[in-house]
């Protein structure tokens, strides 16, 4: 035994040293290394900024041709902004309706969609603002909906649409972590919210309505608002309504399968 755990640790001795001479080999600028610098430099060229320049979203370079084809085309423009609000709205229906008929027991999305949405008007209003890019075209495309603002306000960073697809992936992975013969929401709204991620991304790009760095942002704190629900529904789910943690459904604090659901009490 002895034998064994001396030679783990040689072995994770010389995996360190390597890693951190490998670290050094990346990182350090020698002459010796050209040949990979010259090789970043191919991949990622250096871009030096004009003087009325002070951020470059290269995937709006990227993507110049459709925010084109959308500006002169602004039926398809519409199209693309009322079906993306309907998908949003049409499942927050649902969440409520299944809410209500206790298809989801927690109030774990609600906390987390009040969670989201205070912090991105704070941040917006008291830390960060972004201005607008020629080419910014997110205005009412004249449908209403009951879950996307269409106010003329510079809202970038982070993206509401992102934070709000991840809280819903996430309380929909949360779903199928249901015990046997329990209702539970279909699996479809968890493969729609799948295909939301790209159609997200995509319009909110090429209608300038978020950087690629809101959208980055938008899914780490719909991911961390969820996860933070989690414990934060506890009163309402355990201390009011008296639901033992097999009912909560939980993502991030699970349960054992093999006797999690035969014990109340957990």
């Amino acid at each position: 035994m002895n034998m064994l755990k001396a030679n783990e640790d040689r072995a994770r001795l010389t995996f360190s040293l390597l890693f951190t001479g490998f670290l050094i080999y990346l990182n350090t600028p020698l002459h010796s290394f050209t040949f990979f610098k010259d090789f970043i430099d191919e991949v990622v060229p250096a871009r030096t900024m004009e003087p009325t320049e002070c951020f470059v979203d290269l995937t709006f370079e990227y993507t110049g041709w459709l925010n084109d084809f959308f500006r002169t085309n602004l039926f398809w423009r519409d199209m693309l902004m009322i079906s993306d609000a309907f998908l949003i709205d049409i499942t927050l229906l649902y969440s409520l309706f299944a809410l209500c008929n206790e298809e989801i027991k927690s109030f774990r999305i609600v906390i987390a969609t009040i969670f989201y949405t205070s912090f991105k008007v704070q941040f917006q209003q008291h830390v960060a603002q972004l201005g607008r890019l020629p080419g910014y075209m997110f205005f009412y495309p004249g449908m209403p909906s009951m879950s996307v603002p269409y106010f003329d306000v510079n809202d970038f960073y982070f993206s509401g649409h992102m934070a709000l697809t991840f809280v819903l992936i996430y309380e929909f992975r949360a779903q199928s972590n249901s015990g046997p013969d329990e209702k539970r929401p279909a699996a479809g709204w968890l493969y729609l919210w799948y295909f939301m991620v790209f159609y997200n991304c995509f319009m909110m790009t090429v209608l300038r309505a978020h950087y690629s760095i809101d959208l980055l942002a938008g899914v780490a704190m719909g991911y961390l608002c969820a996860r933070h629900a989690e414990w934060a529904s506890f009163f309402l789910d355990v201390k009011v309504c008296g639901l033992p943690k097999s009912k909560r459904r939980s993502l991030t604090f699970t349960i054992c399968r093999r006797c999690g659901w035969s014990n109340e009490k957990i």
